[in-house]
């Protein structure tokens, strides 16, 4: 006969890439929950640009939600005569963090836009590991990519480059589309 026993390694092969497959996402938010636990702790951690980060989000905010689909001058910027601040500077990561405004205080909004701009880091660099590596090399690759030095301590804690950040979350996406 058939011994029923022969199906176990595979079966518990199947439920342990089931297990990581829907785990990998939560172990990557749980993970990034940590790391900016002191910045969600204390609301809002000052670094090199947090005061310009604060009103260019509200600004920025405000003129979307007020019918300017892609805000480049900020009225109220520079004690009411306003600001290009947009013309030169990259408005993707405030595009993401605009929503955020509607729910939390302007630099509790920061908070949480630099928090996702990290999450999306990881995701990033989970999906591109992927292509090169096993999914728990894959899922390593992306925890250590939130919290390398230069990303979580300079970037995001230290200098606040809401750009920059949104720079390193998107280099691992274009290095997942070159590989497939």
């Amino acid at each position: 006969g058939v011994d029923p026993t022969d199906d176990l390694p595979r079966t518990m092969m199947t439920y342990n890439k089931i297990t990581l497959r829907t785990a990998a996402p939560l172990i990557l938010i749980v993970v990034s929950q940590i790391l900016f636990l002191p910045s969600f702790q204390f609301g809002h951690i000052p670094g090199d640009s947090s005061k310009f980060n604060v009103v260019w989000l509200a600004e920025f905010a405000e003129q979307l939600f007020n019918g300017h689909i892609y805000p480049r001058w900020l009225p109220g910027l520079n004690a009411g005569y306003g600001g290009p601040d947009f013309y030169f500077y990259g408005p993707l990561p405030f595009f993401i963090g605009a929503p955020f405004t509607l729910i939390a205080t302007e630099k509790m909004a920061v908070v949480l836009l630099r928090w996702t701009l990290c999450l999306i880091s990881g995701f990033a660099m989970y999906a591109f590991a992927m292509t090169q590596m096993s999914r728990d090399r894959a899922l390593f690759a992306g925890i250590v990519y939130m919290a390398a030095p230069y990303h979580l301590i300079l970037a995001i804690m230290t200098r606040n480059v809401i750009g920059e950040q949104a720079a390193l979350a998107l280099l691992p996406l274009e290095l997942y589309y070159d590989a497939r």
